[in-house]
């Protein structure tokens, strides 16, 4: 596994992960695990049908940031309705999970003018 610039990796204690996202539907963002940052394992995915996420035309999830905090991971991810650039009519959304297996909470729409790019 290869990291890009569309990445999202935080430290969690002595591990660390890696929030990778789609750009052809599901499973939406990826997560992958590693103790050294040079060794990534597959560890789970985030999104794994269709029904967990709003519909549109299937691009994909764009941008996710994945954070940690006080026992909560949260990830915030962009979901285009149209593939016209600059995607002025993509929506962001934040979820919130104690784990990142899930379950995770409903989307909470942050915006909808354009990409949730990095905080």
């Amino acid at each position: 596994m290869s990291l890009d610039a569309n990445t999202s990796v935080i430290s969690v204690g002595d591990t660390y992960y890696a929030a990778m996202p789609s750009i052809d539907g599901l499973p939406g963002v990826r997560i992958y695990q590693s103790r050294d940052l040079e060794q990534w394992e597959y560890y789970t995915d985030i999104f794994t049908y269709q029904g967990e996420r709003n519909e549109s035309m299937n691009l994909g999830f764009f941008t996710p940031q994945l954070s940690y905090h006080d026992h909560q991971f949260y990830l915030i991810y962009s979901d285009p309705k149209s593939s016209t650039r600059p995607f002025p009519d993509c929506e962001s959304y934040l979820i919130v999970a104690d784990r990142l297996e899930g379950p995770w909470s409903e989307p909470i729409c942050l915006h909808s003018n354009g990409l949730a790019l990095g905080s």
